[in-house]
């Protein structure tokens, strides 16, 4: 049997489920799902409601937003400390990193809903409870987010830093810091509708917000009026990803100018237009740079013919790669200054 054909065998539980659910449906089921497609065309604009909606949105994206902002503290934190090449650089053992991950997959493995349940036992029903609910199994997510981004990097810029004697916080921050940045801010903006979704969901079981709104509604049939949330709630999210969208852009740009090795080819529509503009100019001169090497080269170089099986001549050896090249630091040459290291040039040996 193809390995592959494995892979659709947990699709077979869908059979009976597909066999059961026309015996499940009636006809009143469907006028309610028609009647319910149909308000989304004319919701409620009733000046009251949209006040209410609109109070409910406020409390569920500030729900979101402190959960989201206290899931990434605690989330990179979590993600530097269960890293191995991290604890191994601050403390010398990689075990702590370890037994940490393997901890971090408790409140990963509890869904928000969960948390919440059990925080409101001991905590009574207030925001804080969904704050919580949410940023506890999210902070674990990110932290194992960032914990697997950490290993995959090259550690040799960071073992560079720690020979030159680099503090260890500093050389982290200095060799992990820039290839993790676009990595956080995008898994970062998912996180934030993440969040909005489940503040939203955790107000249907009661923790207040739009999510009460929409229960409330719903219960009712009043479809009109639900509908209005959901818009409401539809328009704040694009405005998020929007905007979350727009910051990793800005994010991302220099604070000052790229080096040479880091101008992009391309341009994002989001840049402004002078930044665009100047992009472009560079790479139209770079390219004619390049063009007119090119043409130097292929017009004045000489040619030399490559082969991968030279005629054998006796008496001659040839040695083939690849080599191992090791050099010696010559002291420093400097106008009256002592040099840290010590010895004259003529005191080094060398290579005859």
């Amino acid at each position: 049997m193809n390995p592959a054909a494995w892979l659709l065998l947990p699709g077979l539980v869908l059979l009976p489920v597909l066999l059961l659910l026309p015996l499940a449906l009636h006809g009143g089921g469907w006028s309610l799902i028609g009647g319910f497609l149909a308000a989304a065309v004319q919701p409620s604009l009733d000046p009251a409601l949209l006040a209410a909606s609109g109070r409910g949105l406020a409390v569920t994206l500030a729900v979101a937003l402190w959960s989201w902002l206290l899931s990434l503290v605690l989330g990179l934190a979590a993600g530097l400390l269960s890293a191995p090449l991290v604890v191994a650089e601050l403390c010398g053992q990689r075990w702590p990193a370890l037994v940490l991950r393997r901890l971090l997959a408790l409140p990963r493995s509890l869904h928000e809903l969960l948390w919440g349940l059990l925080l409101l036992q001991g905590l009574g029903l207030q925001a804080g409870v969904a704050i919580l609910a949410i940023a506890l199994p999210y902070g674990a997510l990110v932290a194992r987010v960032v914990s697997d981004q950490v290993e995959a990097l090259d550690p040799g810029p960071l073992r560079a830093l720690r020979t030159a004697g680099s503090p260890a916080w500093a050389a982290l921050l200095q060799a992990l810091g820039p290839p993790l940045l676009p990595g956080v801010l995008s898994y970062g903006g998912y996180r934030l509708e993440c969040a909005l979704r489940s503040a939203t969901l955790l107000g249907v079981f009661g923790l207040g917000g739009i999510g009460a709104d929409l229960r409330l509604s719903l219960q009712s049939l009043q479809f009109r009026e639900a509908w209005t949330s959901l818009w409401l709630l539809g328009l704040a999210m694009l405005l998020l990803e929007t905007l979350v969208a727009l910051l990793r852009r800005r994010w991302l740009l220099p604070e000052q100018a790229w080096a040479e090795w880091e101008v992009p080819f391309d341009s994002d529509p989001a840049w402004p237009e002078a930044l665009r503009t100047a992009l472009a100019a560079y790479r139209t001169a770079w390219r004619q740079k390049m063009d007119a090497v090119n043409a130097t080269i292929a017009a004045s170089a000489p040619s030399e013919a490559l082969v991968d099986q030279p005629q054998v001549v006796k008496g001659i050896v040839r040695v083939s790669g690849p080599f191992t090249v090791e050099g010696v630091q010559p002291p420093e040459q400097t106008l009256d200054l002592e040099s840290p290291i010590g010895g004259a040039p003529d005191a080094l040996d060398t290579f005859a």
